[in-house]
């Protein structure tokens, strides 16, 4: 595993509508692997190479934002407002430490979210608003802060260390920062003359809001098969339920979630793959959803092959993954490759 590849993906900032730094290093791993790479107006990444018009095409998602906020307003007193993006409960943000960007995301500054104390804001018991709320970084009026180069429309991201035990990896941006590894640890190690189609990677951006990177990547595209990789929230501290999402149980296999039913062809090769390979994996079912929801809409409908792990805490700035779950992912992505060919990419297209 690369360790240090891993940390400096989940450190980068990127929420949604601003990836230009993980954007812009990931587009330098590819291009130091001889990727032809371009960039659509919503700016996702397209990466291929070696592509042959007549054979049939995989394309492999993974979205490269997090979940954020925007500065809509500083006060005299040196306090920020702000907006989420992407789904952020409000419950978990009181004395949350931040990074405030600044405007051009060359610099940041810490700062700690705070719960106004006023009546009018804040009654026992009850959360506030995330309007209602505020970030100090311990500037004392709004000057201060516009001197920063911090301003309205300036991003906010979770502040977290990156921190690895034996088994566990803890940090923001889990969510997708681990399919974005995996993408790119799958792009830099394949050797894509060993298969008889074509593979495309799609980095897709603005995910968090709506789905949106990957509906126009793949329309442009118009893959025969997509994969996409992403995480899901375990439920293991509430429940060791069957299908729940349980950390250290082995990569997914999604079944359903809000947005797709997936055909019993893709289950039945998922779940042949995992065997012939001993790879550990766990059935899941999901409330949540990922590209593959719009992916499925295209044109005239796409299959799509769900890939991913669980992970503790999504959308906050502590969230917890198991490593080996990471391996059995890896391991599950690389064999799907070797098994599929042309006629399997066919038959998988017809759902029964």
């Amino acid at each position: 595993m690369n360790i240090k590849l891993l940390t400096k993906l989940i450190d980068v900032p990127g929420i949604s509508g601003y990836e230009k730094n993980i954007s812009n290093f990931a587009i330098n791993l590819l291009e130091r692997k001889e990727y032809q790479v371009e960039i659509n107006d919503l700016g996702t990444i397209i990466a291929k190479k070696e592509f042959d018009q007549n054979k049939k095409t995989i394309m492999i998602d993974a979205h490269m934002d997090e979940v954020g906020f925007l500065v809509t307003g500083i006060n005299k007193h040196g306090l920020i407002s702000f907006a989420p993006i992407g789904g952020i409960w409000s419950e978990i943000l009181n004395m949350q430490l931040v990074d405030v960007w600044t405007i051009n995301l060359n610099n940041s500054y810490p700062g700690v979210i705070v719960f106004p104390s006023s009546s009018t804001h804040q009654q026992k018991g009850k959360t506030p608003l995330i309007d209602k709320m505020l970030i100090d970084i311990g500037m004392t009026s709004d000057k201060e802060i516009l001197d920063l180069n911090i301003t309205i429309g300036s991003t906010i991201t979770f502040s977290s260390p990156t921190i690895f035990t034996k088994n566990r990896g803890l940090g923001k941006a889990i969510d997708n920062r681990l399919g974005l590894y995996l993408l790119l640890e799958t792009a830099l190690q394949i050797n894509l003359k060993d298969y008889n189609y074509n593979v495309v990677f799609v980095i897709s951006s603005q995910e968090e809001v709506g789905l949106r990177g990957s509906r126009t990547a793949t329309y442009k595209l118009n893959p025969d098969l997509s994969i996409v990789i992403d995480i899901s929230p375990a439920n293991d501290l509430v429940t060791q339920e069957f299908g729940k999402g349980i950390l250290g149980s082995g990569t997914m296999i999604r079944h359903q979630d809000a947005h797709v039913i997936y055909s019993k062809k893709v289950i039945n090769l998922l779940q042949k793959v995992i065997k012939e390979n001993e790879i550990k994996a766990q059935d899941y079912f999901s409330l949540g959803g990922t590209n593959a929801g719009i992916i499925q809409l295209t044109k005239s409908g796409k299959t799509v092959i769900p890939i991913g792990l669980v992970a503790r805490n999504l959308h906050t700035g502590t969230q917890i993954f198991d490593l080996n779950d990471l391996v059995e992912t890896q391991k599950l992505i690389l064999s799907l490759l070797k098994t599929l060919d042309e006629e399997m990419i066919l038959n998988l297209k017809e759902r029964f």
